[in-house]
């Protein structure tokens, strides 16, 4: 059964999921950066280390219905989930980094890098946009520092975090109570828009759900080599895809 979508609305037996995986690769060339040492501090902490691989599909039966769309890019060379005019250009944190987080480093970009990313952002927000149409929903996939998860209420670090918009993209109430029960049943605690909220949604209207992991769960975060919970969080996101298909 497919429910109308809405705020209280459950939707099950969607015909597909859409992976979309923007911030998993590295950065290969730091050369237009000012402190190079700065950036790379920055880049290991906050590139999203092997989600290509912990979210991925892996269940045969479900793979026509399950689109995987990585961004080859690091988000240091082109943030595609930024948006045009957004807010973030001010401290130079827009699609095109001009400046890291902590403003220590800066980039050069001359318009002759500038060209080819634009072309590249537009192009990626098109792939996107196409594959969100009909009944689906869009899996914004991420994870996040231990030292950025903020205490839940047994004093611990939050292990999920499931965010999302709170206008026409915002899943249906299903969607979320079925992440929720799945990662908490699994042993997760999970915040809800906590410790970050919001997820990217390109197509108004279109169902869009963020799941950011600690990283800490599935790899050891000061060498990123993959534990052995990978494969436990994997096989459970699996689960969640087959569930949520219906």
């Amino acid at each position: 059964m497919v429910a109308k979508r809405g705020p209280e609305c459950y939707i099950w037996g969607m015909d597909k999921i859409i992976l979309h995986i923007p911030h998993s690769a590295p950065c290969t060339d730091f050369s237009r950066w000012s402190n190079q040492e700065s950036v790379r501090n920055e880049h290991d902490k906050w590139t999203d280390w092997h989600t290509d691989a912990i979210f991925k599909c892996t269940d045969r039966s479900l793979e026509p219905r399950v689109a995987t769309i990585v961004f080859p890019l690091s988000r240091y060379d082109l943030d595609v989930e930024r948006y045009l005019g957004d807010p973030m250009e001010q401290c130079g944190q827009g699609a095109i980094y001009t400046r890291t987080k902590d403003g220590r480093s800066e980039r050069t970009v001359e318009p002759g890098l500038a060209v080819p990313l634009t072309a590249m952002y537009a192009n990626h927000w098109t792939t996107v946009s196409v594959a969100c149409q009909g009944n689906g929903l869009l899996i914004d996939c991420h994870s996040f520092p231990t030292d950025h998860s903020a205490p839940n209420s047994a004093g611990g670090d939050f292990d999920v975090c499931i965010g999302y918009n709170n206008d026409g993209t915002r899943p249906g109430d299903g969607v979320i109570e079925t992440l929720s029960r799945h990662f908490r049943d699994a042993g997760y605690s999970v915040g809800i828009n906590e410790p970050f909220s919001n997820s990217f949604a390109p197509v108004p209207d279109f169902p869009s759900v963020m799941v950011e992991l600690r990283k800490g769960i599935y790899m050891d975060e000061s060498t990123r080599e993959l534990l052995s919970g990978a494969y436990k969080v994997n096989q459970l996101l699996n689960r969640i895809y087959a569930d949520l298909l219906g």
